[in-house]
């Protein structure tokens, strides 16, 4: 019986860690998002054109040319 209770108190001090370390994450993940918002966005502006034109780089390189 003793293992057990030392397993139980264990398992709630992991759990206690572990919210106390996604606090963190979300604070950090938040305080990012605060400061460099812009940027981030305009990162993502940027990366999803570059996508778009890789999509269309490729179907322009692959597709069939039609002969007269």
């Amino acid at each position: 019986m003793g293992e057990q209770g030392n397993d139980l108190e264990s398992n709630r001090k992991e759990s206690r860690m572990s919210r106390i370390y996604e606090l963190i994450g979300r604070m950090v993940v938040g305080f990012v998002r605060y400061r460099y918002g812009r940027e981030l966005r305009v990162a993502a502006g940027v990366g999803l054109a570059a996508a778009a034109l890789g999509a269309i780089g490729v179907y322009a390189a692959t597709r069939e040319h039609e002969q007269d």
